[in-house]
């Protein structure tokens, strides 16, 4: 092998050489330079039943809506509401206060009882204080809207009642009256698409 071409050889081989190992450090370079992958907590997810609700009933940070099983007897109820009973209620937000306002039923004071959901449908029960009557209204919602709202419930004076139960299957009946003078209106189920409608 004559002098140019041994000359020639070295220069590839140099060549060579130097091209591996840029392209080793290009390599290290990239996996030290790799940002470290971090596994982070995921938040609390607060329950979808609950999200929808808390759109409509406040609640406290840090606690869930106790759900008041059925039946809901309102002599039961009426004749037992002290802050020693289970009767659980909620202050309503202002979206619902606002709804309520706009139907009517605007009051000095809101208690607001959860019920059992139905067919994917949020279900409670507002009592609305004005003066010295107090309405009991029956609304089903979604996390969007309200779907239904009717008035079960009312107490004026003694001559101005209606009373109402609801049963474990979500049966609902009006009485005029109280107690055991108390006289069947109506009787009302759930559909669907959440809706009060009545029994035929």
């Amino acid at each position: 092998m004559n002098y140019k071409n041994k000359l020639f050889y070295l220069l590839i081989c140099l060549t060579t050489v130097l091209s591996c190992k840029q392209s080793v450090n290009v390599n290290e370079s990239k996996i030290v330079e790799s940002p470290e992958v971090i596994e982070k907590e995921e938040p609390f997810v607060v329950p979808k039943k609950d999200k929808s609700l808390e759109k409509w009933v406040k609640l406290s940070s840090g606690t869930r809506f106790e759900i008041h099983e059925l039946p809901f007897l309102f002599d039961l109820y009426y004749e037992n509401n002290t802050p020693e009973t289970t009767y659980t209620y909620y202050r309503i937000t202002d979206k619902l206060e606002d709804f309520l306002k706009k139907s009517d039923y605007e009051g000095e004071s809101y208690e607001c009882f959860v019920l059992p959901s139905v067919y994917k449908f949020n279900v409670f029960l507002v009592n609305v204080a004005r003066g010295d009557s107090n309405y009991y209204l029956l609304i089903s919602a979604n996390s969007y809207e309200i779907n239904d709202m009717q008035e079960i419930g009312h107490i004026g004076d003694e001559n101005d009642i209606t009373t109402f139960d609801i049963n474990k299957d979500y049966i609902i009946k009006v009485y005029n009256g109280f107690r055991d003078e108390k006289v069947f209106l109506k009787e009302l189920n759930v559909s669907t698409n959440g809706e009060f409608v009545i029994a035929k």
